[in-house]
């Protein structure tokens, strides 16, 4: 049956009676589907000219007790306007709620249509159900006397085997005799093997440490104190297996091992036993099996100690009382050389100012020790810091038997750096011992003072010296100066508060006296120093000093301010700063965070500045010490 109703702008053609997968039975108005079914919930849907409309409709399905199971779900529009939407019926009996809504309210055409539904579990009492089966034109229950005929003679009979132990899928099923033919065969295996199980009871420690490929590396075995104490008891004479460990222990341990003092035995404790003994177990001197061994060395015993590293230890460092090592830096003040029974022994120097004479000593002695004339007289030769022989075989003077001097006059002028002098002596005829002297040339040296430091303010840091040549000649001395906050600090580094340099000539024996300047960036306690430098030497000074203020002059800079741009031309030197008022660069009578802006935008730039109140100490740099003002008046209106 087929009606027809209007909602808004559709028009819904109805099926009282609808068609699903699985036919549905009708209760009145509602249609009633088995659990598991699948519900084809539909409408016919046209528009009011009665063409088909496929715009979206949607379903909404709520279960027995009000839980939403499907929410506006748009459904299956066909173009011949049928909407549809298919849902498997759930187990739980009962009436589920459920409707179509086509259009929306806002343009006003909302229609929903009533799609409920209800799920129940079909039984044999249901006259539907009942009608249906007995209508059904194949069943057999009618019949029943032919039945047991039926189920043998159907087509399924060829493949039964309830007469065999044949399985369908493959395998068949165990019988009787299959079963029995399996027990004898186990139990004669049993039986076969009974010897070798009752055997795993009879395994002695022997038999442990006597195989070959045994493997304790469990940490889950346990060993009774019978079995460990019969492990340590197995005799010598029954580990044999070569291979084994057993075997090795009575092989190689045969007798006692002992320690001697602890475990933690030091060469101290090897050199201080009585009993000591150096021989060898296989070679009776020891000597000789320390010189046969092929593959010694007598630089290298195991610590990466070469014998260079042995002749070139400092003879400062050999202080211990008593020691080889003492006794040779004590007593070995000069060179000494030797050719059968002779030796020859030379002064050492070590430094000599320019200026100054330069003397030194040979000492030629026998094989009693006894001062002895040589075959001729010995001669020097002396080599400058460039390696210029500014003397060449001059021959030395006779002090007494065995003894001779020589002396050289260093310029005042002379290069400064290492020279060498070479003693060459002829003990006997055709036989010379050279003998060498390494010694330093210094310029003139400097006495340097700090005489006062006056620090007005952070800018304005000034230090009286006087530096004195104490030489015998003019000399062009290289000097520094820093300030620093910690007195260890040398001066440069690029960690200096301030650092600067120069050079003076200064004549022997002349003071020169100056100023020399610094700036440092906050106030505090802080250390000037003064290093003088001649040759390779250098003479130095220090005295502390206090900055506890900024300048007015310095952190002011007068009356008046710029107004923050524009303005004078020219070097920060020739700029008008007549107007400028501190670090208050806009005018505005306080020194705030828009002076910090405007210094910012001038950071590190060159001269000249549009604003020149940015440099605030005239140094020509926007950089820390003018920032240092700037916080120094931060809050306040400068003077």
């Amino acid at each position: 049956m087929i009606f027809r109703s209007y909602f808004g702008k559709y028009l819904f053609v109805v099926l009282l009676v609808t068609f699903f997968s699985n036919a549905p039975v009708t209760l009145a108005s509602e249609t009633v589907y088995a659990p598991g079914d699948t519900i084809t919930v539909g409408e016919f849907v046209y528009n009011d000219d009665f063409t088909a409309n496929t715009s979206d409709c949607t379903i909404s399905i709520y279960s027995p007790n009000g839980t939403t199971l499907v929410n506006e779900v748009v459904m299956t529009a066909d173009a011949n306007g049928w909407h549809h939407y298919d849902y498997v019926a759930p187990v739980t009996n009962g009436k589920y709620a459920s409707f179509m809504s086509c259009g929306t309210a806002l343009a006003g055409d909302l229609v929903k249509v009533d799609k409920t539904f209800i799920v129940k579990t079909a039984t044999l009492t249901d006259s539907s159900i009942a009608t249906s089966v007995w209508a059904n034109g194949d069943r057999t229950l009618t019949a029943f006397g032919s039945l047991a005929a039926d189920v043998w003679n159907d087509t399924y009979a060829s493949v039964r085997r309830l007469t065999d132990k044949t399985l369908t899928g493959g395998g068949s099923l165990a019988t009787e005799s299959y079963i029995d033919t399996a027990k004898n065969t186990i139990v004669t295996e049993i039986e076969t093997n009974r010897t070798l199980i009752n055997a795993l009871n009879n395994i002695t420690a022997a038999d442990v440490w006597g195989y070959g490929t045994r493997s304790i590396n469990s940490g889950t075995v346990e060993l009774s104190t019978a079995s460990k104490q019969g492990i340590w008891d197995v005799a010598t004479s029954g580990l044999t297996t070569s291979g084994t460990i057993g075997k090795k222990i009575v092989d190689n341990l045969d007798v006692e091992v002992s320690s001697r003092g602890t475990s933690n035995l030091t060469a101290a404790d090897v050199w201080a036993s009585a009993t000591r003994t150096l021989t060898d177990y296989s070679t009776s001197s020891i000597a000789t099996a320390v010189w046969a061994n092929a593959t010694r060395t007598l630089t290298n015993y195991g610590n990466d100690i070469t014998a260079a590293d042995v002749w070139n230890v400092l003879s400062d460092s050999l202080v211990a009382v008593g020691s080889i090592g003492a006794q040779i830096a004590t007593n070995l003040d000069g060179t000494i050389s030797s050719i059968t029974g002779w030796s020859v022994r030379m002064s050492n120097l070590e430094r000599i100012q320019a200026g100054y004479v330069y003397r030194t000593k040979v000492y030629i002695l026998n094989s009693s020790a006894t001062p002895t004339a040589p075959a001729s007289v010995p001669t020097v030769t002396v080599y400058d810091a460039n390696r210029n022989a500014v003397v060449s075989a001059v021959p030395m003077t006779l002090v007494s038997t065995g003894v001779y001097e020589y002396t050289y006059t260093v310029a005042s002028g002379a290069s400064q750096g290492l020279w060498e002098t070479v003693a060459s002596t002829e003990v006997e005829s055709g036989k010379t011992i050279q003998t060498n002297d390494y010694w330093e040339v210094s310029g003139s040296p400097a006495q340097v003072l700090i005489n006062s430091v006056t620090a007005s303010s952070i800018s304005s840091v000034l230090g009286n010296v006087t530096i004195t040549n104490e030489g015998l000649s003019g000399y062009e001395y290289d000097y520094e100066w820093c300030v620093v906050t910690d007195l260890d600090n040398e001066c440069g580094g690029n960690d200096d508060a301030y650092y600067a340099s120069a050079a003076k000539f200064i004549n022997p024996s002349e003071d020169w006296n100056t100023n020399l300047t610094a700036s440092v960036a906050s106030i505090g306690t802080y250390y000037f120093k003064l290093v003088v430098y001649f040759g390779t030497d250098s003479s130095g000074a220090s005295r502390v000093f206090t900055v506890t203020e900024v300048s007015e002059e310095q952190a002011g800079g007068g009356g008046g301010g710029s107004g923050g741009g524009g303005g004078a031309s020219g070097s920060s030197d020739d700029a008008d700063t007549s107007e400028c008022n501190g670090a208050d660069f806009n005018s505005s009578g306080l020194v705030d965070s828009v002076d910090f802006s405007i210094l910012l935008f001038f950071w590190k730039q060159s001269p000249t500045f549009s604003n020149p109140c940015v440099d605030v100490n005239l140094d020509q740099k926007v950089d820390s010490i003018d920032f240092s003002i700037m916080l120094y008046q931060w809050g306040t209106k400068p003077k």
